[in-house]
């Protein structure tokens, strides 16, 4: 069975965008992942940046809480601010067939970096849930300190970045 290639499919293909057996998406699934990679960087920058501001400002919210709280919003604000926006470019590199824009190096720091910043979003999360399931079995009220909460951040932040680079190898 032939298959008809059009122009643009063969001008990918030679530039090396395609492997040989890849079937390009069409163009308006491309414009579509833009659009919507653009409105994640919109809408999730302004919503973490609010939520950030939030815990920040609240007078009535303990400073180890704060950390906490901001180690979850802030990996997810520079996920929405930096990776999407790296992604972006890539999507709009196969949508205009342009090998030249972005290099393995670029492809290789978008995928690690965002790797990094999600495994680093999700072991915060988990964390803070841990934390809050024992304050709320426990029959005694204990309360995080502030000690704690930045040996929690940074331990999750050295295994994040372990398992982030590590895992995209």
């Amino acid at each position: 069975m032939a298959v008809n290639y059009t122009v643009e499919y063969l001008e990918c293909y030679e530039s090396g965008i395609f492997a040989p057996d890849t079937i390009p998406p069409p163009t308006g699934l491309v414009l579509t992942a833009a659009v919507h990679i653009y409105l994640v960087v919109v809408l999730g920058t302004l919503c973490n940046s609010v939520a950030i501001w939030c815990v920040v400002t609240c007078k009535k919210t303990r400073m180890a809480v704060k950390v906490l709280l901001c180690s979850v919003f802030v990996p997810v604000l520079l996920i929405c601010l930096v990776t999407r926006s790296m992604r972006s470019e890539m999507i709009l590199a196969l949508f205009y067939c342009d090998r030249e824009r972005i290099t393995v190096i670029y492809r290789v720091v978008t995928m690690v970096s965002y790797s990094f910043l999600a495994q680093m979003e999700l072991a915060c999360i988990t964390a803070l849930a841990i934390i809050r399931t024992v304050a709320v079995w426990s029959s005694k009220r204990h309360a995080i300190k502030l000690r704690v909460a930045v040996i929690v951040v940074i331990s999750i932040l050295i295994y994040s970045f372990i398992t982030g680079v590590v895992s995209q190898g």
